[in-house]
Order: C-alpha cells, then sequence, then structure tokens
C-alpha cells in the first residue's frame, strides 16, 4: 500500500497501480471522483465524518466480480443508520503545536511554527416512525490556524530603475542591477 497526498487528501494505491485505479464503494455505489485524481474527498481530505462510518473493508487482490472496474485495490464502506433508539456522539480531536515534537527543520530555524487543529463533529441517529422509517446524520468541521508568516523583501522603482540603495544614509548608487529586476 503506498499514500500519496495531491489536492484535497490522501490518495492511496494498492499492488503497484496507480492510486486513480483504487476502487470506491460507499453502501454499494461507486463514488470515485475522477475531479479529485480518483479518490474521493471533501476540503479537509476527508470522505465521511469518522463517526459516519460503521464498517470498512479493502480489498486488495482476488476479489469477486461484484467489485469490478478496478485494477487496484478497493475500499467498500457502510454507513451507520438509525434504528429504534435515539442514539448520537459529540467529538473533537485537538492537535496543536505544544504536543508535536520538533521536526529538524524547526531545530534549525530556533523554534516550531504556531499551529492548532480542531476537528469536531456531531452524529446522532433514531426512528422516525417505530419500526418502519429512520433518520441519522453527521456533521463535522476541520478548524485550523496556523502561524506561519512570509516576508519577502520586493524590489522597489529604484531598483527596476538600476539604482540600489547602498545603506542607512539612503544614497542611491548607480548598481550592477541584474535585467531580470529591471
Amino acid at each position: 500500500r503506498r499514500v500519496l497526498f495531491r489536492s484535497f487528501g490522501a490518495r492511496i494505491s494498492f499492488a503497484g497501480s496507480r492510486p486513480d485505479q483504487t476502487g470506491w464503494l460507499l453502501d454499494g455505489t461507486n463514488i470515485k471522483s475522477m475531479s479529485n485524481f480518483g479518490t474521493p474527498g471533501s476540503a479537509s481530505g476527508l470522505m465521511l465524518g469518522v463517526d459516519a462510518v460503521r464498517e470498512f473493508q479493502v480489498l486488495t487482490s482476488n476479489y469477486s466480480a461484484e467489485f469490478g472496474g478496478s485494477s487496484g485495490g478497493l475500499v467498500n464502506m457502510v454507513t451507520k443508520s438509525g434504528t429504534n433508539e435515539l442514539h448520537g456522539t459529540v467529538y473533537e480531536f485537538l492537535r496543536n503545536d505544544n504536543l508535536d515534537a520538533a521536526r529538524w527543520e524547526d531545530n534549525k530555524r530556533k523554534g516550531k511554527p504556531e499551529f492548532k487543529r480542531n476537528q469536531y463533529g456531531v452524529s446522532a441517529g433514531g426512528p422516525i416512525r417505530k419500526d418502519k422509517t429512520f433518520i441519522f446524520g453527521n456533521y463535522e468541521s476541520l478548524r485550523e490556524r496556523r502561524g506561519n508568516t512570509s516576508i519577502s523583501d520586493v524590489p522597489d522603482f529604484e531598483v527596476h530603475q538600476g539604482r540600489v540603495n547602498t545603506g542607512p544614509g539612503g544614497s542611491l548608487v548607480q548598481g550592477n542591477v541584474a535585467p531580470s529586476i529591471r
């Protein structure tokens, strides 16, 4: 199994196949997304809320013809449904820079950048008409705050004219400025 990151999330490939050759079934329906390089997903890179999937099955080879249409592996998911009893969950996953170990690059630049992520959601299900009609719903949200700030020095009008500021005195001198800057 190989995981690649592109577009809106992880792309999974099996047995040496390309990621867009992986099949995706949700409740028996093909949900393979051609707009996201074959992998279904939302803006957060998730396919469903973590509490909406009742079970999943990963098939990598020798699966039956009912799962045809993909030369790689297959991810088969079944969603939860309502029952005769009201049930639900509320959840949150927290990740922030205070809980993360520093990477090598962070040590090189003298500290980790600010990072906070909250992924939270709610799911609920129950009866509409006992033993006949049921309802289930799931909502999930992702809130991410990063402290990355990029500051670039943009050449001003004088540099474009070939005049370079020599220092604190602010005197401009004619300099050798690369033509690509002008």
